[in-house]
């Protein structure tokens, strides 16, 4: 009598696991799209290489190809990918949200960790691969890759405390007719500028 009991039991605390998650998946919203991936997707478009607006210049001019990589580079270091902890999410999204944008097919793979550190996330990496056509299908494949995490940084060993992250968009004097941009981050020069340049 006991089993059967005990078996009753389980069965709908089973049945009631399963309604409840199968309630939950179905109400599940997809994540919003980043806004700061939504900015980058957008001045790419304008590029007539990757847009659909082919004209005389399929490139683009310079102007539009740095004003570009000036949004997405100052974007994506406000993306948070510090590690320790070694949290990607963010800037996993980031990338989506323009792939998205632009309808580049991607997807998504969780891979375990398998650092035994206590500063590191368990479980919390991923992989994002999109997969471009080339233009003549025999051709071998080329593999563009990055790491999307950025080392630690001290808010107090900076000029400003608030510039580490902040992708902020500067300007430095060269000389007394040229200046020149650069964008304040964790990030800007290892390796989040070669994500954006690939």
């Amino acid at each position: 009598l006991c089993y059967w009991a005990f078996m009753k039991l389980y069965f709908f605390a089973f049945a009631y696991l399963v309604i409840f998650s199968s309630c939950q998946s179905a109400t599940a919203k997809e994540p919003a799209m980043d806004a700061r991936g939504l900015a980058c997707a957008k001045v790419l478009a304008e590029i007539p290489a990757i847009g659909n607006n082919k004209e005389a210049n399929p490139a683009g001019s310079d102007a539009q190809i740095k004003d570009a990589f000036a949004v997405c580079l100052s974007g994506y270091i406000q993306t948070a990918s510090v590690n320790p902890p070694g949290i990607d999410a963010e800037a996993i999204h980031f990338f989506e949200t323009i792939f998205t944008s632009l309808g580049i097919p991607y997807e998504t793979i969780s891979v375990p960790n398998l650092a035994k550190t206590q500063t590191t996330a368990p479980g919390q990496f991923s992989l994002l691969v999109a997969r471009l056509p080339g233009k003549v299908a025999s051709a071998p494949a080329i593999v563009l890759y990055h790491h999307t995490d950025v080392v630690p940084a001290f808010p107090a060993e900076w000029l400003d405390a608030k510039l580490p992250f902040s992708g902020k968009l500067d300007t430095f004097p060269l000389s007394g007719t040229t200046t020149e941009k650069f964008i304040w981050g964790r990030g800007a020069l290892d390796m989040k500028s070669i994500a954006i340049m690939q």
